[in-house]
């Protein structure tokens, strides 16, 4: 795991967030920030909870929005200051997360992986908020099936989601968002997010990396 604070110059930061941030962002309601609604966990503190967010580029759906096209250069230079190429991105969403009636500072989201395949995620933050990144101690080992397709079975569904670990999660690493602020880990760490219980809202931008 590594934190990098202050990532961009602080006027292309705020040129960032005022887009991000701003009345022309599109943001779309989904109902599980984390997971489907299938993959469910054993953990008393994990609470699913809906979200905003803005699916931006996803090279296995061959998918690039208007508002990446926009903020490309800032994802070029994220890959070049991470040591990467713009050809190792693999997905970029913004999510948005607001205080909830029945969570907690304790509780957070389904601990989850964001892809089947090896890779790095970064989380960055655009504003400072409560509401930690929990980075636990279990790792997901590869997957017999790489992914579902949208026209998957109920079997193949239970196959596949028995092939996560559902249980036994311990805290290893907590990470307070702050504006301006990167944490990259190993994609396979199994990860989640703290919900926001004294600020109006928790935004972040939600980066996979090809490793």
């Amino acid at each position: 795991m590594q934190i990098i604070d202050n990532f961009f110059p602080e006027d292309k930061f705020k040129e960032l967030q005022d887009l991000i941030l701003g009345p022309a962002m599109p943001w779309y309601y989904i109902p599980n920030i984390s997971v489907p609604e299938w993959l469910q966990v054993d953990d008393p503190l994990a609470v699913e909870t809906d979200a905003l967010q803005c699916l931006m580029f996803d090279r296995g759906r061959n998918y690039v929005s208007e508002e990446y096209n926009v903020l490309e250069e800032y994802f070029y230079n994220m890959m070049i200051k991470l040591g990467y190429q713009k050809e190792n991105l693999m997905r970029v969403r913004a999510a948005m997360k607001w205080p909830k009636i029945g969570v907690t500072a304790d509780t957070y989201n389904i601990p989850h992986i964001d892809s089947p395949k090896a890779h790095k995620t970064a989380v960055f933050y655009l504003n400072d908020s409560d509401g930690d990144t929990r980075l636990f101690h279990q790792k997901q080992p590869t997957l017999e099936t790489p992914n579902l397709d949208k026209d998957a079975s109920q079997e193949e569904i239970d196959l596949y989601s028995a092939q996560f670990i559902k249980t036994g999660f311990t805290v290893e690493h907590t990470v307070t968002p702050k504006a301006n602020r990167l944490v990259i880990f190993d994609g396979m760490q199994y990860h989640t997010a703290g919900h926001p219980v004294t600020t109006n809202r928790r935004v972040i931008l939600n980066i996979n990396i090809e490793a």
